[in-house]
């Protein structure tokens, strides 16, 4: 039988033993898994300096993700405008009337992942199709193990499952240029 799809209406999140084993097909190791920086202060000077060089992409900053970064206080309060503005849009979707907005805006009860498959990862306005298969590709992991690859960094979280911000700010976690950072 298929597990159940972390994150699904009725399944309920289950989270995975604590010791699991390198050669279990799904295995993640834990300190990937749960890693946040640790405290500010608890790396050499090189080694921070090269943290901070690699935090910056294409005239982005990444900055280092700690634990407190996914506190609720960071979710609630005034509407959350990215300081960057909207990202562009391409012409296509522009043609289509695409607009952004916010899932209260369309939605009457919106839900920030009910049943995450392969199946529901539609690529219709999107024009990279090698983020939508990636996006795919993970779900079916998901899926194929019963356990969390991609939900499971999406903040804010109740019960480890992403819901819905009430000030429309989300993290994502992510291992990027030798450390976990936030995206925004």
């Amino acid at each position: 039988p298929t597990p159940p799809v972390p994150g699904q209406a009725g399944t309920g999140y289950v989270k995975p033993p604590p010791e699991e084993h390198p050669d279990v097909p799904g295995y993640l190791p834990n300190s990937l898994v749960a890693s946040f920086v640790r405290g500010r202060g608890k790396r050499d000077k090189e080694e921070q300096q090269v943290l901070i060089m690699g935090m910056k992409i294409n005239g982005k900053k990444y900055e280092p993700m700690y634990a407190s970064d996914s506190d609720d206080m960071h979710f609630r309060g005034e509407t959350f405008k990215d300081p960057d503005g909207m990202p562009p849009m391409a012409q296509k979707q522009k043609n289509e009337g695409a607009v952004w907005g916010r899932p209260s805006q369309f939605m009457k009860n919106p839900v920030m992942i009910e049943n995450f498959t392969y199946q529901s990862l539609i690529q219709t306005l999107v024009g990279d199709c090698s983020f939508v298969s990636s996006l795919a590709v993970c779900a079916g992991w998901e899926r194929r193990f019963g356990k969390t690859l991609i939900s499971r960094n999406i903040f804010p979280q109740k019960n480890g499952v992403p819901i819905i911000s009430p000030n429309g700010k989300y993290v994502v976690k992510m291992y990027l240029n030798g450390t976990v950072r936030k995206i925004t």
